[in-house]
């Protein structure tokens, strides 16, 4: 534990500056502050963090609201947020490049990268294997869509034990249920189990791995993959809350299930990651992905609304509507972001959150979830509205 709080410290070290720029400067929508402070109430949100991308740019990173309700401490650019599932994307590009670097490809049955854990062969990998692909386009047949953490104080598995399964692990053993290649089925079990391979395949923690492959060559100093956060970084946490007001009990979870949910980061650092990816597609020499690999990201694999690691969308981040943008959505408890990105235009809007339901009592209440949504939802309609994106 030590030495990944270590490798933690590396990358918030590196800490960039970015400008912040007053919003009336930049920003068409004159009524957005005062629209949005009453949206805050209505839905009980206490903080939220934007960052909006124009032509390639951060043009506007701000926060709203408090991270903290006994310290009031205000949400800035450097505010960091659980990125839950958006973690998902962040780790495809991972993937991508290991495939660049020739660690894994695509196409080849996971289990010859797998080290510490195989995936169980039955009837359903007779013909068809798990492969990197399939597993980055959640059309792997693996279960177990979400995770739901583990509050501090108790004792979190290995992830190891989360593929396998044991007694203190509070999700399914990893496996595979329907044939692989036939259809879309969202799995977090299949991000744990590329978590597992680039662990393996580079033979380093998983944070190093993503220190080196993606987070420093970004820029993404204000991110880090260690779980649980080290102590000297809560004070910049926004902390997580439920929407009757209460803090979510033992503040935020640890996810051991790094690739799936584990990221801590800030919208300031995911306009970095989306800029990258957007420089990749047309080709920028010094881009972190070549264009054939930065492709596979947004264009449509196992089906018209699913790439490599992102979902395909309009411009409001509607995956049903499809288009020309890319998009992921994330929610861990006690916060629900969104990210959205154009294919060609250089343009994206990040917004974080430090308030969502207890993810246990979801499928007891889609209503209230649609009902939360709505709120992330009304800031991406404002804000492309204003910027006009086509």
């Amino acid at each position: 534990m030590k030495y990944l709080k270590l490798v933690g410290a590396i990358v918030f070290m590196t800490h960039i500056n970015i400008p912040l720029i007053c919003l009336a400067d930049i920003f068409p929508d004159a009524n957005f502050k005062i629209w949005l402070e009453k949206e805050k109430k209505k839905f009980n949100v206490p903080g939220i963090s934007i960052a909006l991308v124009r032509d390639y740019k951060i043009v506007w990173t701000e926060g709203f609201g408090i991270t903290n309700k006994q310290t009031k401490k205000a949400v800035n650019a450097s505010t960091l947020f659980q990125a839950a599932s958006i973690s998902k994307p962040v780790t495809a590009l991972a993937g991508l490049k290991a495939v660049e670097q020739h660690k894994i490809r695509l196409d080849e049955n996971i289990n010859d990268y797998l080290v510490a854990w195989k995936v169980s062969e039955n009837k359903w990998t007779r013909t068809n294997k798990v492969t990197l692909r399939r597993l980055l386009n959640h059309s792997a047949g693996i279960n177990v869509p979400g995770f739901y953490g583990y509050q501090k104080g108790a004792e979190a598995p290995t992830l190891l034990e989360v593929l396998q399964g044991g007694t203190k692990v509070n999700s399914e053993p990893v496996r595979v249920l329907t044939t692989p290649g036939k259809h879309f089925k969202y799995s977090g079990g299949g991000y744990s189990i590329i978590q597992q391979a680039l662990i393996d395949v580079y033979k380093k923690p998983f944070p190093e791995v993503m220190n080196e492959l993606v987070l420093i060559p970004l820029g993404m100093s204000n991110s880090t993959f260690v779980q649980p956060l080290p102590n000297s970084f809560i004070e910049k946490v926004a902390m997580p809350y439920r929407p009757n007001g209460q803090i979510v009990k033992g503040g935020p979870h640890t996810y051991i299930e790094l690739a799936a949910a584990g990221l801590w980061t800030t919208s300031t650092d995911l306009a970095k990651f989306t800029i990258g990816l957007q420089e990749s597609l047309r080709g920028n020499k010094n881009s972190i992905l070549s264009i054939d690999a930065a492709k596979l990201m947004i264009e449509p694999s196992i089906d018209e609304t699913m790439a490599l690691g992102f979902f395909i969308s309009d411009k409001y981040g509607n995956p049903a509507a499809r288009g020309t943008y890319f998009m992921h959505d994330g929610q861990n408890e006690g916060y629900r972001n969104k990210l959205i990105g154009s294919m060609k235009a250089g343009n994206g809007l990040i917004i974080m959150t430090n308030m969502s339901e207890d993810a246990k009592l979801l499928p007891k209440h889609k209503k209230q979830q649609t009902h939360y949504w709505a709120f992330i939802n009304s800031i991406v309609h404002r804000i492309v509205d204003a910027e006009k994106w086509t």
